[in-house]
Parts: structure tokens; C-alpha cells; sequence
């Protein structure tokens, strides 16, 4: 399969949300309007060429690194079971750990009825990221 060719602004996207995986921010970044950045990257994020292209910049990113996902939660264990540290500090890293651990998620979803109509609502981070007419089975 011929690999598509990334203009110049879905190139500078990709090397963008290497920095905070935020799509929004990164389609500003990239030079797309501010008005329509928020659409500009879901529609990216979800483009098989563009995902493609980040997963490659992941893979140098990676390789380049002298240090793994163990590495950082042995940091963030070290900080978080330091009775010297900070308690602030601590808390953090607290936090931290139960994220990479799947303990809590920012994610909600909510079915509700409406006209009567039943409507599926997902956040993620407080953003409506998808809204959906939910099945009989889930009124």
C-alpha cells in the first residue's frame, strides 16, 4: 500500500501531541484555526495515516529514551513513599500511581431520556466526546 503523504501541517500536528496528547491543543499548535482546532483534532486523531505517522514518531521517541515506564513508577514510588517529602509531593505522586495503576478514570457516561428518546452522553475530562441515541436495551 502506497503511504499517504502528510501536508505540512498534519506533519507538525503529529510532532505536536507527542507533547501533551492533547488533540485541540496540538491542531492550535499546528496552525489550525482555534475556532475549529477542537474538530480539526479528533478528525486528525482518528485519520489511519496520521495515527500512523504519530506511532512512527513514538517508536524514535522511544528508542532515544535511556529509561522505561519502570523507571518512572520507581521515581514516582520513591516520592510517594518518602516520609521526607513534601506531603504535597506525595499526594501527587499518590495520584499518579493510581492513574497508571487504572484506579480512577476522568471518563463518565450517562444515559438519559429525553422526548423519549434515550441518549447516551460520554465525557472524558469534562468534554462531551461522544452523544449517541442509546440501544432498548440500555433505557
Amino acid at each position: 500500500m502506497k503511504k499517504q503523504r502528510l501536508s505540512i501541517r498534519q506533519e507538525r500536528f503529529c510532532y505536536e501531541i507527542l507533547k501533551d496528547y492533547v488533540a485541540s491543543y496540538a491542531a492550535e499548535r499546528a496552525g489550525y484555526a482555534k475556532g475549529s482546532a477542537k474538530q480539526r483534532g479528533y478528525v486528525l486523531m482518528n485519520t489511519p495515516y496520521v495515527q500512523d505517522r504519530i506511532a512512527e514518531l513514538q517508536a524514535e521517541q522511544s528508542g532515544s529514551q535511556d529509561f522505561g515506564v519502570a523507571d518512572v513508577v520507581d521515581t514516582i514510588k520513591q516520592v510517594a513513599f518518602d516520609v521526607t517529602a513534601k506531603n504535597m509531593d506525595r499526594l501527587r505522586a499518590a495520584e499518579l500511581l493510581g492513574k497508571h495503576l487504572g484506579m480512577f478514570t476522568d471518563r463518565s457516561e450517562v444515559v438519559t431520556k429525553s422526548s423519549g428518546t434515550a441518549v447516551r452522553i460520554v465525557q472524558f475530562d469534562g468534554t462531551i466526546v461522544k452523544a449517541d441515541h442509546a440501544g432498548p436495551h440500555e433505557s
